[in-house]
């Protein structure tokens, strides 16, 4: 097992810092801020089929929830859908036929989102360190 150590000596602001650093509950209004866009961007709905005469409910849209979850060392956000038709609708990998190519999936969503994951993230550290 390898380990990896690193000893400061003296400067008892940047020790804080970084002690600071190793506990990410810093970043929670990132995530929130992070889960709430997905959340909002999977709960759009494409134009309706041509001649469709079929009636949306809404509920899958507003069934999009996000949660932050922090721990000791560690924080993610996670986003869900109850209603049980959503993984063939919008799920990556799971979605039905029909629904391919006018219905946005997860990782569709995610790989569009990673810039501003990225700068939320970011912003979030670069503010910690002006503290």
């Amino acid at each position: 097992m390898s380990e990896f150590k690193i000893d400061i000596d003296g400067d008892e602001e940047i020790k804080a810092l970084l002690d600071d650093l190793s506990k990410p509950f810093f970043l929670q209004p990132a995530m929130n801020r992070i889960g709430a866009r997905i959340r909002t961007m999977m709960a759009k709905y494409p134009p309706p089929p041509p001649n469709s005469r079929y009636r949306r409910t809404g509920r899958l849209g507003r069934a999009w929830t996000h949660e932050v979850k922090a721990g000791l060392f560690s924080i993610e956000t996670i986003v869900g859908n109850n209603t049980p038709y959503a993984p063939d609708v919008q799920g990556a990998g799971t979605q039905a036929v029909i629904h391919v190519g006018r219905w946005q999936t997860d990782e569709e969503v995610l790989r569009q989102s990673a810039e501003f994951i990225g700068d939320e993230i970011e912003e979030e550290i670069e503010k910690k360190l002006r503290e």
